[in-house]
């Protein structure tokens, strides 16, 4: 099943973004700049810096290096597809399950499978550090699903090893990660299992552990501190203040006049993602009210129940934290609703399997067939325009990188390139490593408490590493810098 997914979304992706140079998202470009720089500099992970994308975003891009290849954005792109193919294989494990019915997994996993194959937004399009952190995360789920009455250890090591890896995934999501890990904590406290509680607990904190030694060694204990911690902190009070001056705006003017809002409010209605959870959403509340209408005893509040809302929660929560909805954030989340319904579904269809019948059935069948037109229609909505698709050809798969500095440079010369603002791109088509640990400047940039800490560091590793060639590109409204040009200097 795994590779029926793989084909399809390799085939469906094929004519869209797959094989472009453009840049999608800069996060994307700048998880290759940083696989980049990894392997040009032996894998030292404390001479990377990563922001909040994690260390293994970058690691697992690397692959190519295996095939004598070079980092692309092709070879990033499959990345995702497989990841991609990968999760809607564990969501389908998962529902098949729980569920024990293939017509009633097919129907919760359609609109996953039509989303993923069909949209042309470029939020859900490029490498995101959410797809990682979303494979880990229902991985550890399933095998917690597999091992229900916790007696196997070894899944139990390996189910707290994935977790503690989201820290080093995208730590955003580690919140999520801990809400699991504390689920399966009370369990064995309750089957007074110390024994392997202890033994999880750290295969939990290894990878967070062994980062950290990594730092510790090389003598950049406080650059762990200050870009796992303390940079995440400053993001999410920066947002949040961000967001109450919108929010203040928008109160005294009792109008909401800006395009930002303007254009989310186009996504809510045109989106596919968000027709998807609309279709969950109304499929949930039909369902509950035709068991209603049996006026039967139900419980809704059963252990699975109150778990996977639970997890469902705290994802809501750590999107939001942030201040800025990022539409890939969703990633994580979409999964995650589809098997809390399969999860309510079951457990409301108990002592009557009549509950979840033709009715439900057809009203799902028809749902999902507008969720297809709608995904047919997504090279025409507003989004799906803004970017030039690349056609299929065979001629058009490149494994080598363009190199666009190379005549720069005498040949098979490595060199290294540093660039000033936020222009990762340059990284991933030159196949040029920072000289610096980060592949941007932010936070050199933006004001900020350590913003001197950060300039201190990039002046000590430039001397350090001389770099080849130097690239300004700060500038009046180029990305993420749209104030004035002096604010920078």
């Amino acid at each position: 099943m795994f590779f029926v997914f793989l084909i399809l979304f390799i085939f469906s992706r094929s004519n869209s973004y797959l094989l472009g140079f453009q840049n999608l998202n800069p996060d994307e470009t700048q998880m290759i700049s940083n696989a980049i720089s990894l392997v040009n500099k032996n894998f030292n992970f404390a001479e990377i810096d990563t922001t909040s994308s994690g260390i293994l975003n970058s690691l697992i891009l690397i692959w190519p290096k295996i095939f004598n290849l070079d980092i692309t954005y092709f070879s990033t792109r499959l990345t995702s597809i497989f990841l991609i193919s990968y999760i809607v294989y564990i969501i389908f494990k998962i529902i098949q399950l729980q569920t024990k019915n293939y017509k009633i997994t097919t129907l919760i996993i359609a609109p996953v499978v039509i989303f993923f194959s069909l949209t042309k937004d470029p939020d859900f399009s490029h490498y995101s550090g959410e797809l990682l952190s979303t494979t880990l995360l229902l991985t550890s789920y399933w095998l917690i699903l597999k091992n229900k009455d916790y007696s196997n250890l070894i899944l139990l090591i390996i189910t707290s090893l994935l977790l503690g890896m989201v820290f080093i995934s995208k730590i955003q999501f580690f919140p999520v990660a801990l809400v699991i890990f504390l689920l399966i904590t009370y369990e064995l406290i309750l089957k007074k299992k110390f024994d392997f509680l202890a033994i999880c607990f750290f295969s939990f904190i290894i990878p967070a552990i062994s980062i950290a030694l990594i730092f510790l060694i090389n003598n950049n204990f406080k650059d762990f501190i200050l870009n796992n911690f303390i940079f995440s902190y400053e993001f999410i009070k920066s947002s949040q203040s961000e967001k109450a001056l919108i929010r203040a705006t928008i109160e005294k003017n009792n109008i909401i006049n800006s395009s930002l809002a303007s254009e989310f409010k186009n996504h809510l209605y045109l989106n596919l993602i968000f027709h998807c959870f609309y279709t969950y959403f109304f499929i949930f509340i039909f369902f509950v009210i035709k068991k209603l209408s049996l006026r039967e005893k139900t419980l809704f509040f059963t252990k699975d129940n109150i778990y996977i809302t639970l997890i469902l929660l705290s994802i809501v929560i750590v999107i939001l934290i942030p201040g800025r909805l990022h539409r890939h954030y969703l990633l994580v989340l979409l999964p995650f609703v589809a098997i809390f319904l399969s999860q309510i579904i079951i457990n409301l269809s108990k002592g009557n399997k009549k509950v979840f019948n033709n009715s439900v059935g057809y009203t799902f069948t028809i749902l999902i067939f507008c969720i297809l037109i709608s995904g047919f229609f997504e090279k025409y909505k507003f989004y799906g325009k803004k970017y030039a698709y690349q056609n299929f050809d065979i001629n058009n798969i490149y494994l080598k990188s363009p190199r666009i500095f190379d005549y720069l440079f005498e040949k098979g010369e490595k060199k290294n390139l540093y660039i000033w603002g936020w222009m990762p791109q340059w990284y991933a088509l030159s196949n040029m490593p920072s000289s610096a640990k980060e592949t941007i400047s932010e936070k050199q940039i933006e004001l900020s408490k350590h913003r001197l800490y950060y300039r201190n560091r990039l002046i000590s590793d430039l001397k350090r590493n001389k770099p080849h060639l130097i690239i300004d590109f700060v500038k009046d409204y180029s990305f993420r810098y749209n104030k004035n040009s002096k604010y920078y200097k």
